[in-house]
């Protein structure tokens, strides 16, 4: 008779056995689930979660929300933390992270993979939270950085636009973007479209349909306060100056809080 672990050796055997098609895969993991009367959600422990599995797999849409149906979660915003069984069921060791525990977040795993019919369903249907953070205090942008050491368009374009707004992009990363002359449109995306965002503009009709009257000094107040979301300051640029990209500059002097004579003295 099959115990717990020859269950779940063959429930991955299923999931990674991405030749079949996939109406064939849900078939078998079905049966194999009925006529065992196994349930999904009996394989998780602390060695093993089946929806960050199934997401560290990139599995298709189907066999994903298949798996979300047989395996409800109370919440789907939660950490699940990488031990070596872990790693061993999935491979590979390619978890790693500088100066964090290995883990894995179902919302945040979905947008590194570039799977974002994936992670619109979580937060649509599943209330995954795209400002979410771990207890290690990092968020979908840190998750991201430090797993890949970069970010794509896409991907940025997809978190500011859901609403991220959770301590925003660390100095540390913005610095080493500019460093580095990282993708120019990276650092657009992020400095357009996360300042004056969806939050701040939400914030902004709410104090008109409350007819909240708004002097200069608190509108111009409200305006540095959403700049002062990303720190910039003398390492700024001098990392800017050492890419030698003026746009890299431009960017900066726009989002810049501090009095104009305090950044002419800093170039």
């Amino acid at each position: 008779m099959a115990n717990l672990e020859d269950h779940r050796r063959f429930v991955i055997h299923i999931i990674n056995n991405r030749k079949e098609i996939d109406e064939k895969n849900i078939t078998e993991l079905n049966n194999y689930l009925l006529n065992n009367r196994l349930s999904l959600k009996d394989l998780n422990d602390k060695d093993f979660d089946i929806l960050c599995f199934a997401l560290d797999k990139r599995i298709s849409f189907s066999l994903l929300k298949f798996i979300i149906q047989q395996c409800p979660y109370e919440t789907y915003n939660y950490t699940f933390y990488f031990t070596n069984r872990y790693r061993q069921y999935c491979g590979r060791y390619k978890h790693e992270i500088r100066n964090h525990i290995y883990y894995g977040v179902p919302l945040f795993m979905a947008i590194q993979n570039g799977n974002f019919e994936v992670a619109k369903f979580l937060i649509r249907e599943k209330k995954a939270d795209i400002n979410y953070t771990t207890k290690e205090d990092d968020n979908i942008i840190t998750f991201i950085y430090n797993n890949n050491f970069s970010f794509s368009e896409k991907e940025l374009n997809f978190i500011i636009r859901k609403g991220f707004y959770a301590k925003g992009f660390p100095k540390e990363l913005i610095d080493n973007l500019l460093l580095n002359d990282y993708n120019d449109k990276v650092l657009q995306t992020i400095f357009e479209l996360y300042f004056m965002d969806n939050h701040f503009i939400l914030h902004m009709i709410l104090l008109s349909q409350r007819r909240v009257v708004l002097t200069d000094t608190d509108l111009d107040l409200l305006i540095q306060k959403e700049k002062s979301k990303i720190v910039v300051d003398d390492v700024s640029y001098s990392n800017a100056l050492k890419s030698n990209n003026l746009k890299y500059l431009t960017y900066l002097l726009n989002y810049d809080c501090r009095p104009r004579e305090r950044i002419i003295d800093t170039i």
